[in-house]
């Protein structure tokens, strides 16, 4: 059923006893019935319906992606004391790339989730603390909020704290030998190596073409499968000038309305000295075979053979000396481990 008109304002309709959704909505949802029952939830102050059409409008999944819809339903269930909410509109001020990039703001929503007790939250404002943006730098609220993270099994949070721990260690030694020598050539010598842009215990990242030998030089996985984008088990790579090209070998997928055989075709770049890369990756179908689906289950689009019609991004960073953690465009988190060749 499509509700006529179009209405700006979240507003309710009531027409005997029953909460009508307001006509804007026809413009872009597929109109089953679980997306039309959250938006009557979502529209009559359901924090959690406002968070999960937040995210049907972020990933595209029940309706054309809407950047602007969702920040509006992520503050609306944020400002009802939604955790995860919070941490969502952190990623996306913390980001240049949707627009929103504000990290006053970011730092505002991610420590209202971290102070909730959210780990990733506490691990992204103590990253805040310890780099000085969107907040003054400061090391030891930087310490406290990686060490909350620590203890709610947030991996990063533990790596940062070990870091920062590390980091006060080496100053409070320089400042102790510097005391005891004075200014030599000696010290000056120590103080210049200890400015290398990254480090991560043994593996020394003074340049990019060091963070490509480090990527090249490991079978990645995730989840104890081999990566589809980075070497593995499953691609030939290869370094093409000042990037790294993958392709898989043939896998397969199945779901509700395909089979299907294809190759991952993906270029990693933008690869820093300091150990972040971004990876592009585009899908080739190689073989589609659709499947009879009942008029109960969801629409969803089978694919052509060829390419896939658009490219997916994932931006990295590494994290440990043997992981890296990727966000892709819909703020979803992957992660890699390495193992050695």
């Amino acid at each position: 059923m499509v509700f006529p008109g179009v209405v700006r304002k979240s507003v309710l309709v009531v027409i005997g006893g029953s909460i009508i959704v307001p006509g804007w909505v026809s413009g872009d949802t597929l109109y089953d019935k679980q997306f039309k029952d959250r938006m009557e939830q979502a529209i009559a102050g359901d924090r959690k319906a406002q968070y999960k059409l937040g995210l049907a409008y972020l990933r595209g999944s029940e309706v054309k992606v809407s950047l602007g819809k969702t920040i509006h339903w992520f503050k609306k269930a944020a400002n009802k004391g939604h955790v995860k909410a919070m941490h969502k509109l952190g990623v996306i001020y913390s980001t240049d790339q949707y627009g929103y990039k504000n990290r006053k703001l970011a730092f505002q929503m991610f420590k209202r989730a971290a102070d909730k007790n959210h780990g990733l939250s506490q691990y992204e404002i103590a990253r805040l603390y310890s780099s000085g943006l969107g907040v003054a730098r400061n090391a030891e609220n930087a310490k406290r909020y990686a060490r909350l993270a620590s203890k709610n099994n947030i991996a990063d949070g533990r790596y940062l704290l070990e870091k920062l721990n590390k980091t006060t260690k080496t100053t409070k030694t320089k400042k102790v030998t510097k005391k005891a020598s004075g200014s030599t050539r000696h010290n000056n010598t120590n103080i210049a190596r200890s400015k290398k842009p990254f480090d991560l215990g043994s593996i020394k990242f003074v340049n990019a073409n060091t963070t490509r030998k480090y990527l090249m030089s490991g079978k990645w996985n995730k989840n104890g499968l081999p990566a589809k984008y980075l070497p593995s088990n499953k691609n030939l790579c290869q370094i093409a000038g000042s990037n790294i090209k993958c392709l898989s070998e043939k896998l397969q997928m199945e779901n509700d309305t395909f089979r299907g055989i294809f190759r991952v075709h993906s270029l990693i770049s933008n690869i820093h000295s300091k150990g972040s890369f971004n990876i592009n990756y585009r899908l080739e179908y190689l073989s589609v075979s659709p499947i009879e689906k009942s008029e109960f289950e969801a629409e969803d689009e089978v694919p052509n053979l060829g390419w896939e019609k658009s490219r997916s991004r994932l931006r990295c960073k590494i994290l440990g000396s043997n992981k890296v953690k990727c966000y892709s465009d819909n703020l979803q988190i992957e992660r890699f481990y390495r193992q050695k060749i």
